[in-house]
């Protein structure tokens, strides 16, 4: 094999170098026609995802309606191939695990719903089962850190859905159901009715099994209904859904147990129930190379539960969550450079009141608990016509968090946290 001098081996980096920019300014300027574009907002703001500053995973419309997932969490799982463990609830809600976090895993991943979040901050998984396959455009996995752009619980990264936006004039629709083992079965139906700038959509889904063991029936039932207009410059959006699921626990075997009967139960009394309902809404409004815009949502989920095999009464949980997020973004050229601005604020209120609650010793309690976020964010992406990139962020949040107990004796634990 001949071997190169170093002047020939800098003569290839730098022919490797020109080809590479070629190639990425032809990427930047969208004229490879086998490249369609794919819009990510990672970034807190749309880009076309072949030139941003990130690296994400996309899921289309197109590869859900061809893969046939019934929802968002089967979607992340089989299309992005995300990994996950089972529902140990007997449900649909798979914990997801981005970078194997284990355990922590749905701790440190932040999820969205166009781009509001749905993490949960009682420690419990987002349920994006409760999406329906039928209302998703996209989803945009980014692994990775992003706590700059999204703040707290963004260590391994970021799952955001996007709902479809898409015109649908006139009518259309869609019925579509899912037989399964041990009497499962999962039936959904779509209906888009559109004109030249508006579109209603109404979704509902009706999921269903007996399960493997006994006590092991699920049952879960979504509905939801989206508006969308866009007039001139002005786009408007929101979205009402609600969702109501039962669970029964059979509880865990022990090895001999396992062997005489692998689908009894230790616990055929045991059970939980869950109601949630979510409102989101936004507004953009665009001026020249600026657009502002103004995301809002409100959760209130309420869930039931019963341990008679522990000697436990009926636990009953509330919560209600508020958010919003105001944004400026600047998309356009200052002095040559192609720059894209994003300047935000983050708000989210949490409240949660549990009573008869079990404690690490099944004791029962009342607790309450809240957390407020306040947070400002910016970022700049700077684009050089030498095809040299600069991406710089920053982020300041404050967190107030506090918790507490009250035990049958009138004991009080207080905890009260500020993180800045």
């Amino acid at each position: 094999m001949k071997k190169l001098t170093l002047v020939q081996a800098a003569c290839l980096l730098a022919c490797g170098a020109s080809l590479s920019t070629a190639q990425a300014q032809q990427g930047l300027q969208g004229n490879s026609p086998s490249t369609p574009e794919i819009i990510v907002t990672a970034s807190r703001s749309e880009q076309v995802l072949q030139t941003a500053p990130v690296g994400a995973t996309i899921i289309t419309r197109a590869q859900i309606e061809s893969a046939g997932v019934v929802d968002a969490n089967e979607a992340i799982r089989k299309i992005g191939g995300v990994a996950a463990r089972s529902d140990l609830n007997g449900g649909r809600d798979y914990k997801l695990d981005l970078r194997g976090f284990g355990e922590t895993a749905d701790q440190n991943t932040v999820v969205l719903v166009d781009g509001l979040r749905i993490s949960e901050n009682e420690q419990t998984m987002a349920r994006l089962s409760s999406i329906s396959a039928n209302i998703i455009e996209r989803i945009e996995i980014l692994r990775g850190g992003s706590s700059v752009m999204w703040g707290e619980g963004a260590t391994s990264g970021v799952i955001n859905i996007i709902t479809r936006k898409d015109k649908a004039k006139g009518l259309q629709g869609s019925v579509g159901a899912v037989a399964e083992s041990y009497g499962g079965i999962d039936a959904n139906a779509n209906l888009r009715i559109g004109s030249e700038k508006s579109v209603v959509d109404i979704n509902a889904r009706s999921a269903a099994s007996n399960g493997y063991r006994d006590n092991g029936r699920f049952t879960q039932d979504t509905a939801s209904i989206g508006f969308n207009r866009v007039d001139g410059a002005m786009s408007i959006r929101t979205r009402l859904s609600t969702e109501h699921s039962m669970n029964r626990f059979p509880a865990g075997l022990n090895y001999a147990q396992n062997l005489a009967n692998p689908r009894q139960t230790t616990t055929p009394n045991d059970w939980g129930n869950l109601k949630q309902n979510t409102l989101n809404a936004g507004i953009d409004y665009r001026l020249g190379a600026w657009t502002a815009i103004l995301d809002m949502g409100f959760k209130n989920r309420v869930t039931e539960s019963a341990f008679p095999s522990l000697g436990s009464a009926l636990a009953t949980r509330s919560s209600n969550t508020v958010q919003a997020t105001p944004k400026a973004v600047y998309k356009g050229d200052v002095g040559g450079v192609a720059l894209n601005a994003t300047l935000g604020a983050d708000v989210q209120t949490w409240r949660f009141h549990g009573d008869n609650v079990p404690d690490a010793t099944f004791a029962q309690v009342t607790r309450n608990g809240s957390q407020s976020n306040h947070a400002w964010f910016a970022m700049s992406d700077w684009l050089f016509a030498t095809q040299t990139r600069v991406v710089a962020g920053y982020r300041r949040e404050l967190v107030s968090k506090s918790a507490q107990d009250i035990g049958g004796a009138n004991t009080v634990n207080a905890l009260n946290n500020k993180l800045n």
